[in-house]
């Protein structure tokens, strides 16, 4: 017995359901593709045609110079700097900042589809893994400008929303750094933010929505004057070590915990970790090109080691990218790899077991 494909099944029902329909078989019978004007696939998702670039917009392939990993291209919208006012550009990051940046494209790929849809993204990873930095490489990338928020425990709504104020006999209200990003449509990223008080987050859930906006509820006016509309360029991109549910590793002292409907709110959470030995070793190799490559690698292979004792309880202190971006160049200026590694990575651990653990690891490692 042939086992009939579910395009075929669908092909017999609709003809059988025509031929009831009109009472009787007829001569000319429908067509498949003239019953259904979208085409169907046999994967679980219908076949869609290939979109057609607007104006800005690039594929990501150009744009960065390789395919996405799953080899399936899409197009990143952006921007001329003639497309933002005089003072916007100014807030546009410079590309060649990013001249040693290494870009985990699975992270990357995965971002920017969520951004092209206007998802809030919530970006979640270790210490120094690039986080923020990677939003900065973005607005570089597409030329937006680019505004980050550092979150911390004694923030108050007023910092972010703004605040009444009497100006020559007049009540005027102040507009927060935030709201005036939304309105020109910038890319903000909230560094942090689960180190602010729920409460505080309370007050940006509207925003958090998806095409939400905010509502200052102490700017004088009517509803309408209340509400800040953002621009359709504005995007919003979170970055914490944590999911804001808790430090159950009590890694990060300066965590709060955060209301649930806010964090059902995000879209879209990508967990971000440290590159893959050769990428970290590209990127060192790229910052301190005067350390060679063998050297580099002991270096890189140490710090995996106290990453490993660190997520094991048995280190107090992280080892990120950024710590051996300081030990390259104080060994560089000192012409000292172990001078370099003593004042830049042993001196972080107060403990006599913890140093001891780390020397340990560097005579492994460097002989």
């Amino acid at each position: 017995m042939t086992t009939k494909s579910p395009k075929d099944m669908a092909r017999d029902a609709l003809i059988e359901r025509m031929r009831l329909k009109v009472g009787a078989a007829t001569s000319s019978e429908p067509t498949f593709d003239e019953l259904f004007d979208a085409p169907v696939s046999s994967g679980p998702f219908a076949t869609v045609p290939a979109p057609v670039a607007l104006d800005g917009q690039v594929l990501y392939s150009t744009l960065f110079g390789v395919l996405p990993p799953t080899g399936e291209d899409f197009l990143v919208q952006t921007y001329e700097d003639g497309s933002w006012d005089e003072e916007d550009q100014g807030f546009i990051p410079n590309k060649a900042e990013f001249s040693t940046f290494v870009v985990d494209h699975k992270i990357l790929s995965v971002e920017l589809r969520a951004l092209q849809a206007n998802l809030k993204c919530l970006i979640v990873g270790p210490t120094g893994s690039g986080k923020t930095t990677l939003q900065k490489f973005i607005c570089a990338m597409i030329r937006q400008p680019y505004l980050r928020i550092n979150g911390r425990q004694d923030m108050e709504s007023d910092t972010l929303l703004g605040k009444p104020w009497v100006s020559s006999g007049t009540m005027e209200y102040l507009l927060g750094e935030l709201p005036k990003a939304m309105i020109k449509g910038w890319f903000i990223a909230f560094d942090e933010p689960w180190k602010t008080p729920a409460g505080i987050q309370m007050a940006l859930q509207r925003m958090y929505e998806r095409d939400g906006i905010l509502q200052l509820d102490d700017m004088p006016g009517t509803l309408a004057d209340k509400q800040i509309v953002p621009k359709n360029t504005f995007r919003l991109v979170l970055a914490d070590n944590v999911v804001g549910t808790g430090d159950g590793a009590q890694k990060y002292g300066a965590t709060q915990i955060q209301d649930g409907s806010t964090l059902n709110r995000m879209d879209v959470v990508i967990r971000m970790g440290y590159l893959s030995h050769s990428d970290e070793v590209s990127m060192v190799m790229k910052m301190h090109p005067e350390i060679s490559r063998p050297y580099v690698e002991k270096m890189v292979r140490l710090g995996s080691l106290i990453r490993v004792g660190y997520e094991q309880d048995e280190l107090s202190a992280a080892f990120s990218p950024r710590n051996l971006d300081s030990w390259g160049r104080m060994a560089v200026l000192m012409q000292d790899i172990r001078a370099g590694f003593e004042a830049t990575v042993l001196e972080r651990y107060a403990e006599d077991s913890e140093r001891a653990a780390v020397e340990e690891h560097y005579r492994n490692v460097f002989g």
